[in-house]
């Protein structure tokens, strides 16, 4: 590799990040609705999966071979993050321009932190060039999304799971809340504020019945590499 990032190293702030992820699943995980997508030793493999990552600079992102990590590319191409699941790292590193349009790193650590867990509960780190579903992937597929298209004509399963997590970590969403449609206008009001993530957001997604389902029921990237996404494996 010809870098290390050990623990001890890690910033207390992005230590804090992973112990939320932590607790927010296993509060989700104590309800007993979500075994489908945590059970079967699932949580456990995204743990692990978080307590080893490494967290690199956009340079050695693109040194280790996901070129998609650069910033010299055209105006909007240049990612925010990324994660490499093959290698367990990923870097959080937002332009002037994007911090000032979509938040500032920690927003972008917490969602490429949410991808370590997902496809974390894959317990295996031998994808070749298709990185298989997750169940939580499959659970936010299940849900409809507005017009009848497909969830991956707005936006990949594994990039909602990531932007819902960070949603609920920001805005301190209790875990085991569930929602209905007297929660609607103040959740809507809050995803109102979010900022696009490509032309789309989840409250552009999904008509009430969908989002209600999205906030209870949930705790396709292409398989060949896209700059346009902050997803990537295939170096």
């Amino acid at each position: 590799m010809g870098f290390k990032l050990r623990n001890k190293n890690v910033p207390s702030a992005l230590k804090q990040t992973r112990s939320d992820i932590k607790n927010y699943i296993k509060k989700r995980r104590e309800t007993g609705r979500f075994e489908d997508q945590l059970g079967d030793g699932q949580m456990e493999a995204g743990f692990r999966n978080l307590d080893n990552v490494r967290k690199v600079s956009r340079e050695q992102m693109v040194e280790e071979g996901y070129d998609g990590a650069s910033a010299w590319q055209m105006p909007g191409n240049v990612p925010r993050g990324m994660y490499g699941p093959q290698d367990n790292i990923y870097f959080a590193e937002p332009t002037a321009l994007q911090r000032l349009t979509s938040g500032g790193g920690e927003s972008t650590d917490t969602h490429e932190l949410g991808h370590v867990f997902d496809i974390g509960t894959l317990n295996t780190t031998e994808y070749g060039n298709v990185l298989p579903k997750t169940n939580i992937n499959k659970a936010i597929e299940n849900i409809p999304v507005k017009g009848g298209y497909e969830t991956s004509d707005y936006m990949p399963s594994q990039e909602v799971f990531a932007e819902l997590l960070r949603f609920k970590l920001e805005n301190d969403i209790d875990p085991k809340k569930v929602y209905d449609k007297k929660d609607l206008p103040e959740l809507r009001k809050k995803l109102s504020k979010e900022k696009d993530y490509g032309m789309f957001n989840i409250n552009d997604m999904y008509e009430d019945e969908g989002l209600i389902r999205l906030m209870n029921e949930v705790v396709d990237v292409d398989n060949k590499k896209d700059d346009k996404t902050r997803l990537s494996w295939n170096k």
